[in-house]
């Protein structure tokens, strides 16, 4: 069954058309036999001239999800996001210009992968509070060696919480070892 709703306007005009045109022929007792042939055949090619309307609903919130990290990109890391870009625009052309619902669903597919590849920073700043409350501690009374263990460990938190490129795992193995270096 047909319903207009899932083709285009052209598509479905030329079919009422080529439909009413078949009916008018079907109730002209004096239709010719080349008359019933041209309305079979016109309304066989409408039919087959349908053209499908696109679902765009997906690639739709994909651009909406899309463009609120882009906006929000102060909270990602910077390479995890840096195709995001390329892939917005690709998508966007897509939306203004694809005819074939595979031409979306292959714009679609391909900016959720650009999507999936974005990361939030991670939250650095217990390890920050950690970090200056070990370098304000008295080393009166500490070995030589856990002082060092413990200035290593500020060493490498300063260094974890200085890239942007660090994981929350990260972060949270820099805790775990400052802690343990503080204790």
């Amino acid at each position: 069954k047909y319903a207009e709703e899932n083709y285009t306007v052209e598509s479905w005009a030329v079919l009422e058309e080529a439909l009413a045109n078949a009916k008018a022929v079907v109730l002209n007792d004096d239709a010719t036999g080349a008359q019933v042939e041209k309305a079979y055949k016109d309304l066989f090619d409408a039919i087959n001239g349908l053209e499908r309307t696109l679902n765009t609903d997906a690639l739709e919130k994909e651009i909406a999800a899309v463009e609120k990290i882009i906006a929000n990109s102060s909270k990602y890391v910077a390479s995890s996001i840096k195709g995001l870009p390329a892939a917005l625009a690709s998508a966007k052309d897509a939306l203004a210009n694809a005819t074939t619902q595979e031409a979306i669903d292959a714009a679609t597919k391909a900016l959720t992968k650009e999507k999936l590849k974005a990361r939030l920073k991670a939250d650095t700043s217990v390890l920050s509070k950690m970090a200056a409350k070990a370098a304000s501690l008295e080393l009166e009374g500490y070995t030589a060696d856990s002082v060092k263990t413990l200035n290593a460990a500020i060493k490498e938190a300063k260094a974890i919480i200085n890239n942007d490129e660090v994981s929350q795992a990260e972060v949270k193995a820099a805790e775990v070892k400052l802690q343990k270096a503080m204790d």
